[in-house]
């Protein structure tokens, strides 16, 4: 448990990991040792073509097949017409679920369904296991799951990254609850579990959104010191401030706001590999709308006004006449449309060379006394902690000089979505980075396809955007990585999916065009 814990946040692999059960399980993953053992004991088969897809998120059904067959070595097929009315006799999975009914470990919707295919959070996937596996807890606690994930936690029995109670689960997750459950019952958690086996998720970890995961790694490589100031900066604030309108529920917002709060600092903390972390104020600041003025005006072409937008001055000098120059960030979300309908950021400090961008100064138009270095404005989405992962990440660099692209001496490498004319920066990971890098795999004759797992339950920072942060370890400067060409039309790209292989380029690659990362 320990290795795989601890390589888990290894930004690079200087050694090539070995495969294991299944052909997409390397024995840097964080969950192989778990995956390696319920493939040994034939609780999972996997997929046809030999892949596990740990990092995919798993259904109500591809969860009761793992837990039943980890409980019961045979299980009789219990095909009854009143199991559930949306699942039917001729599925893979009815024994599964009708056999799980049956033993009383689910009862369905009140509608009389299942919902096979829907996605498990923790907390109905912990519940389910606990089930199984006859553990019993209350289920009149308030919240009802608040014994639940306690008494989890006493048996040590939830993987140390859980940050939120709805978390869709991966199936790498999936499988660690259970070898969990397994090794409890038979009295080698504690092996299993090794250098972690005195470290629980609690249910306050949870409710706060605490990575110990992250915690666990910093304990067992060098300490990583901290700091506020300076363009070496690895500690940031930053504030909430929510738009609204009086019409806004705010009773409704405010807590979901607070929720996706613990959920941005456990975000950013797995983004930069546990090596910076963000403070994001418990206090949401509210703006009301409609009694404070804040829109600004716009022309449209033919000079008559037009939508309106927010003016951001404005809205951070409101947000100043009440608090501090503490924050490195302002986060301000809103629940209407305005004419800049998307995300953007705006940088209004940066005091760094060598990131492809001109240092700047703004703070002073802002209200900032010289602290404030950016601020973004977004709706409310489903995936808030994501977008912020994206946007602040603007502040460190979009651009890196690039003199390899075929003599275009002024060219860029645009790491923000990849994309340098007709070159695109590729993702080491699974799945795209925050700032947009796809993952790229091999067709076999020497071109490329954009091979994304879009249901990974999280995503890192590319280390070139690591190194703009000044966070990548100098030993990781000559590490290569591929950027793709998809070719060249005139002045256009060429639209298909396959690309071929242009080169690797390494951070001292950038540094050689772009001079020494310094604080100016």
């Amino acid at each position: 448990m320990k290795k795989n814990i601890i390589s888990l946040f290894t930004i690079i692999l200087l050694t090539t990991p070995t495969v294991f059960a299944f052909n997409d399980v390397l024995s840097n993953h964080n969950y192989s040792d778990a995956i390696e053992f319920i493939k040994s004991e034939n609780i999972v088969q996997g997929y046809p073509d030999g892949s596990f897809k740990p990092d995919n998120t798993i259904n109500r059904a591809e969860l009761l097949k793992i837990i039943i067959g980890a409980k019961y070595s045979t299980i009789e097929e219990i095909f009854n017409n009143n199991c559930f009315k949306d699942v039917q006799k001729d599925q893979w999975y009815t024994k599964y679920i009708c056999f799980a009914k049956d033993k009383n470990i689910v009862s369905g919707y009140p509608d009389g369904s299942f919902k096979p295919e829907q996605n498990v959070n923790f907390v109905e996937a912990m519940k389910i296991a606990m089930k199984a596996y006859n553990i019993s807890f209350n289920e009149n606690s308030d919240p009802w799951y608040k014994d639940l994930v306690n008494k989890s936690s006493e048996s040590n029995l939830i993987p140390l990254e859980i940050a939120a109670f709805d978390l869709n689960i991966s199936r790498g997750q999936m499988t660690d609850i259970i070898t969990r459950l397994i090794k409890s019952q038979n009295g080698t958690l504690e092996t299993y579990l090794d250098n972690a086996k005195n470290i629980r998720q609690t249910f306050e970890d949870i409710q706060n959104g605490n990575n110990n995961l992250i915690n666990f790694i910093n304990r067992h490589k060098a300490p990583i010191t901290f700091t506020k100031e300076g363009c070496n900066q690895n500690h940031f604030n930053a504030s909430l401030i929510y738009l609204h309108k009086n019409s806004d529920n705010l009773d409704e917002i405010i807590p979901k706001l607070k929720t996706e709060r613990t959920r941005m600092i456990s975000a950013f903390a797995e983004a930069t590999q546990g090596l910076a972390k963000l403070d994001v104020a418990t206090e949401i600041f509210t703006i009301n709308v409609d009694t404070n003025d804040i829109a600004d005006n716009y022309y449209d072409k033919n000079l008559n006004w037009t939508e309106k937008d927010i003016d951001r001055q404005k809205v951070t000098k409101i947000f100043y006449q009440t608090h501090k120059d503490d924050y490195d960030f302002l986060i301000i979300l809103k629940s209407f449309e305005t004419l800049t309908k998307s995300s953007n950021y705006v940088p209004i400090l940066e005091i760094t060379n060598g990131i492809g961008m001109p240092p700047i100064n703004e703070t002073a138009y802002y209200g900032s006394q010289g602290k404030l270095k950016g601020f973004l404005i977004s709706g409310i989405t489903e995936n808030i902690s994501r977008l912020i992962l994206h946007e602040l990440s603007h502040q460190w660099g979009c651009y890196v000089g690039d003199p390899f692209s075929r003599g275009k001496n002024n060219a860029q490498i645009e790491i923000c979505d990849t994309r340098a004319h007709i070159l695109y920066v590729g993702s080491p990971f699974p799945t795209f980075t925050p700032l947009g890098a796809n993952h790229w795999s091999s067709n076999g004759d020497g071109t490329y396809r954009i091979d994304n797992n879009y249901e990974i339950s999280s995503y890192r920072y590319h280390p070139f955007t690591l190194y703009f942060m000044g966070l990548l370890p100098k030993e990781e400067y000559s590490t290569k990585y591929p950027i793709y060409d998809r070719g060249i039309l005139g002045e256009e790209e060429d639209k298909s999916e396959n690309a071929t292989l242009y080169k690797e380029l390494s951070v001292n690659d950038i540094i050689a065009v772009e001079g020494e990362r310094t604080c100016e």
